[in-house]
C-alpha cells in the first residue's frame, strides 16, 4: 500500500516521487491531462485515472462476471493462454471488489472446459474434494502439454505412414 516515508528519506521518496508523477504525465495522451493536471503525487495521479478508465459500479461487476461465466477456450488456443485469460478476468473482478470463492472459481473453471477435456474434468469430480484453483490451473497445463505431445505423436505416426506407403508403391 502507499505509504510516505516520515524519517529522513522523505526529500529522496519526494524525489523519486516527482519522477513518477513526470513519467504518468508524459505517458498519457494529451486528452487525459486533464485528469492529473491538478495532482500533486504519483500515487494521486494514478488514482484519477484509475477512477476514470476503470468503472468500479454494478453495471462493470456484472459485465466481468457474465465474461468470467461465458468464457470458453478458442480454437487454437493453448490452455496455459486460456488460463491467463481467465485468471485475468478473476483480477478485474476482484479490483472492483468481487471475490469469488476458490471452490467456487475451480467450479466455473471445470464447467468452461471443452468436451476434450472431459475425462480430465470426471477425474477431479470424481475425487472426494475440489482442487484449490492453483493446483487445478497446475493439473491442466500438464494435460494441456500432454494432449499435444499426444497430437503431435499421433501427426508424426501420419507423416510416417504416408512416407511408408510411398516407399511401398514405388517398390511396386
Amino acid at each position: 500500500m502507499w505509504k510516505r516515508p516520515t524519517t529522513g528519506e522523505n526529500t529522496e521518496w519526494t524525489t523519486l516521487d516527482q519522477k513518477a508523477l513526470a513519467m504518468i504525465t508524459l505517458s498519457i495522451k494529451t486528452s487525459q491531462l486533464g485528469h492529473v493536471k491538478q495532482c500533486a503525487s504519483a500515487h494521486e495521479a494514478w488514482k484519477k485515472l484509475q477512477e476514470a478508465h476503470q468503472p468500479r459500479g454494478p453495471v462493470r461487476k456484472v459485465a466481468l462476471f457474465k465474461k468470467l461465466l461465458s468464457k470458453r477456450i478458442q480454437e487454437g488456443q493453448s490452455i496455459s493462454s486460456y488460463l491467463s485469460d481467465f485468471k485475468e478476468i478473476l483480477d478485474k473482478l476482484a479490483g472492483v471488489g468481487i471475490e469469488i470463492l476458490d471452490e467456487l472459481t475451480t467450479i466455473i473453471l471445470l464447467s468452461s472446459l471443452p468436451d476434450e477435456f472431459d475425462n480430465f474434468v470426471v477425474t477431479i469430480e470424481t475425487r472426494d474434494s475440489l482442487p484449490s484453483f492453483d493446483m487445478l490451473s497446475i493439473k491442466l497445463r500438464e494435460e494441456g502439454e500432454r494432449k499435444r505431445e499426444s497430437e503431435i505423436a499421433i501427426e508424426s505416426a501420419k507423416a510416417f505412414t504416408v512416407v511408408e506407403r510411398q516407399s511401398m508403391q514405388r517398390d511396386n
